[in-house]
C-alpha cells in the first residue's frame, strides 16, 4: 500500500475496477507519517530520474509532488496547523508561508545550492548527511562519530531512520 493524492479517485482510470483498492489512513496516525516518509523517498527518486533525463516538464511535475509531500509532512509534524481541504481547493497559504520563510532564513545564513559548493571531508554520523541511503538501502546514524569520505557512500550499518 502506498500513499496517493487525495483526489486520485475522482480522476477517470483506464480500469475503473482498480479504484476498489483505494482506501484511507488516518492523518494523525503513525502509519500515515510512515507512508509520508516512504512517499517522500519515492517522489525524490522520481525527481532525480527526471533530472537525469533532462526533461524540464517532468522535473517540474516531480518537484511539485515532492513539494506536496513536504507540505503534508509539515502539517503531520505540527509545524503548521492542520488544514481543511474542501472541494479539492489547496490548503491555506499558511503552510507555504512557513516553508518559504524558513527557507529564506536558512538561505540568508548558509546560502543555497545554486553555486556548486562541495565538501569531501568527514561527516558526523549524527549529521543528516550521514543518513543518506547507499545503493543497498543501508543508513548510517550514530552518536558523534565520523564517517570518512571513502565509507560515507555505504557505511554498512543496518540502522534505518
Amino acid at each position: 500500500m502506498k500513499l496517493v493524492r487525495d483526489r486520485i479517485g475522482d480522476i477517470p482510470w483506464p480500469d475503473e475496477d482498480n479504484k476498489r483498492h483505494l482506501g484511507w489512513v488516518a492523518p494523525d496516525s503513525p502509519e500515515y507519517r510512515e507512508r509520508l516518509r516512504l512517499k517522500l523517498f519515492e517522489e525524490v527518486g522520481e525527481l532525480a530520474d527526471a533530472d537525469r533525463y533532462g526533461d524540464p516538464g517532468a522535473v517540474l511535475d516531480e518537484a511539485v509532488d515532492v513539494y506536496e509531500v513536504l507540505r503534508a509532512l509539515l502539517v503531520a509534524n505540527g509545524v503548521c496547523p492542520p488544514v481543511e481541504v474542501a472541494n479539492g481547493r489547496t490548503p491555506p497559504r499558511r503552510v507555504d508561508e512557513v516553508l518559504y520563510q524558513a527557507a529564506h532564513v536558512k538561505l540568508a545564513h548558509r546560502g543555497g545550492f545554486f553555486q556548486g559548493r562541495t565538501y569531501d571531508g568527514p561527516v558526523r554520523t549524527d549529521h543528516p548527511a550521514a543518513g543518506t541511503p547507499c545503493a543497498n538501502g543501508v543508513y548510517a546514524h550514530g552518536p558523534h562519530t565520523w564517517l570518512e569520505p571513502a565509507t560515507r557512500e555505504c557505511p554498512g550499518w543496518p540502522v534505518k531512520p
